[in-house]
């Protein structure tokens, strides 16, 4: 069946790599098939695809069925009472649930009369029985039925012998925005409510996944309210491969022309975040140009400093808007701006004081404010508690620096912009220079370049695949070595490298092909760009041994595979994939492809 949540990145090949995240999360499920895994904290800063990646993630575990039942809730910003709030938890578990079991996707129902129904038909006693049971709760309201509904997914995992992960986003909303009563204010708010979890997140049934995009505040409540309850994993920003293949991704999405040279630039610009780069493609810079690095720079800039035109501004502005009317001080901007311009090194609560010239206010009014900063996500806590540093996102400096440097230290918008615009160039100066000094890396630098080939190999081939599969293209007898006849592909909807442990051994597939439909067959393609020698009657056993792998990890699913080798194949191993049937691409087969 398709997906059934819908992603916030929109078309799902838009979702690119992530492959050590997702190999490491498929590592952790199995943990929870045998109740050891331990509830999980996922951290980063805004804009890096923590949300795209737990939604991928849940339709990749409902996809596959299996005994891991995912629940996934984004706790959103909007004032709740409690018992509405309950409500909202239990029955979208419960659709989610039954969605899984029936494999068909119930969306999202309020109705538990409906559940009941749909529980009955599927033969579920279990869930209908507490379905009745909520409802009487549900009657009274309260802390029992808060309880009752946030201990739901361990107490049906203990009667049928499913697991559950629980996946909730924005963990941290939890303390804002949920209220014992009405009207909303401060003294009617719950700020403990994520402290409730204390035991439930302690369940091998159904441990937890959490994100949130305040950092800061996250780590905070983890800490004082769920102390050693959640191990953190920490979320990096997109590499030069992942950048590059998502920057041709959107390429094609939006029309907009590229190249190699303008995405690593654009990866240092945007310093490895995917969503400003799509963010650039979708600029309404009116002469935007991403096939020159002058043209990126200027989509760049108009970017990050244009009021209301901007979208990258203009996503940073709403949220500084609301987090500077929470801190509502002058001083809290001054703060941030030091630590935004001088972001490469960490400053002690005393140096912060006196570089911003704040020498007239008390201590632990200073530290109120660098803590409120860091809980915003503005600024982030060093490696002590009298420690801060900027955020370490140099986009967001850009535009901290473009709407309130002129009004803090009384200067022209011209001259911020052209001293960011020299920083830059100098700092890219000084990574070329750096590059060139190296020569006596020579070797290394060597490697390097052969599996940056091997990279851009698995594009092309990757962009070959995509092309035939999405617009029905037949291979004919021969174009697919060892194929005889014409030859289809299915529709894929992954195109992606693919790494799984198996017997504790981590096995990788250069690139995975995933139908669609589940009927449909999987293409496993095996790439090696070497010019030295050619692919050996061992190499290829080694690949069998993958597929074989493959096959014995996901249990029953229809397999093809595909070895391309830049140099060719020896005479036995040719021998070797025709007895194995796999199939085969050299340089010059896939040249006439593409």
């Amino acid at each position: 069946m398709p997906y059934p949540l819908k992603e916030r990145l929109g078309a799902w090949e838009l979702f690119t790599n992530r492959q050590e995240e997702r190999a490491y999360f498929d590592s952790w499920i199995r943990n929870i098939e045998k109740e050891g895994a331990l509830s999980t904290a996922i951290v980063s800063h805004r804009k890096v695809g923590k949300t795209a990646l737990l939604q991928r993630f849940y339709n990749d575990l409902f996809e596959r069925g299996g005994k891991v039942i995912p629940f996934f809730l984004e706790i959103e910003e909007e004032n709740r009472l409690k018992d509405e709030f309950s409500q909202i938890y239990y029955l979208t578990f419960i659709s989610q649930l039954l969605s899984f079991k029936k494999r068909e996707w119930l969306g999202v129902s309020y109705v538990p009369e409906k559940l009941v129904e749909e529980s009955a038909a599927l033969g579920l006693d279990y869930v209908t029985e507490d379905i009745k049971h909520w409802q009487l709760h549900a009657e009274y309201g309260g802390t029992l039925l808060w309880t009752f509904t946030r201990e739901a997914p361990h107490r049906l995992a203990e009667i049928s012998g499913d697991r559950f992960v629980v996946i909730l986003d924005e963990f941290q909303n939890l303390n804002k925005y949920i209220y014992q009563s009405w009207p909303a204010t401060p003294e009617n708010l719950i700020p403990n409510m994520a402290g409730s979890y204390l035991g439930t997140c302690e369940s091998k049934l159904a441990p937890m996944l959490i994100t949130g995009s305040a950092v800061g505040m996250l780590m905070r409540l983890i800490h004082q309210q769920l102390p050693k309850r959640f191990k953190f994993y920490f979320l990096e920003k997109f590499k030069e491969q992942d950048f590059l293949e998502l920057g041709y991704k959107l390429s094609d999405l939006y029309g907009v022309p590229t190249n190699d040279e303008c995405l690593l630039l654009a990866q240092r610009l945007l310093g490895g975040h995917p969503a400003y780069l799509r963010d650039l493609f979708q600029s309404d810079y009116k002469i935007k140009d991403l096939t020159t690095p002058q043209g990126v720079y200027e989509a760049y800039l108009f970017e990050v400093g244009t009021p209301k035109q901007g979208r990258i501004r203009a996503g940073w502005e709403e949220y500084l808007d609301v987090a500077f009317d929470e801190i509502n001080q002058f001083n809290a901007k001054k703060i941030v701006l030091f630590l935004a311009k001088h972001h490469e090194q960490e400053w002690t609560r005393i140096e912060i004081k006196e570089r911003c010239g704040l020498t007239t206010m008390d201590d632990r009014e200073l530290e109120r404010k660098l803590q409120a900063l860091a809980d915003a996500d503005l600024i982030s806590q060093g490696r002590t508690s009298l420690d801060y540093q900027g955020l370490g996102d140099t986009t967001f400096d850009k535009v901290f620096r473009m709407k309130y440097e002129k009004e803090i230290e009384q200067t022209t918008f011209e001259i911020v912009r052209q001293n960011i615009i020299d920083e830059f160039e100098r700092t890219n100066r000084e990574l070329k220079t750096a590059l060139a000094a190296k020569t006596h890396e020579a070797n290394v630098l060597r490697g390097h370049l052969n599996q940056k080939k091997g990279e851009i190999g698995e594009l092309w081939i990757k962009s070959v695949i995509r092309n035939h599969s999405h617009h029905g293209r037949y291979f004919n007898p021969g174009e697919l070595g060892n194929n005889a006849e014409k030859i289809r592909l299915p529709l894929f909807h992954e195109i992606a490298m693919h790494a799984f442990s198996r017997q504790d051994q981590k096995i990788e597939i250069d690139i995975l092909c995933r139908p669609a439909l589940t009927a449909e067959w999987h293409l496993a393609v095996e790439v090696k760009n070497r010019e030295a020698r050619q692919v050996s009657v061992g190499d290829v056993e080694k690949f069998a041994f993958k597929l074989q792998a493959f096959k014995d990890d996901r249990g029953e699913v229809k397999l093809q595979s595909l070895y391309y080798s830049f140099n060719g194949f020896q005479p036995a191993a040719l021998e070797k994939l025709r007895e194995l049937h796999i199939y085969w691409w050299d340089f010059d087969a896939l040249d006439r492809l593409s």
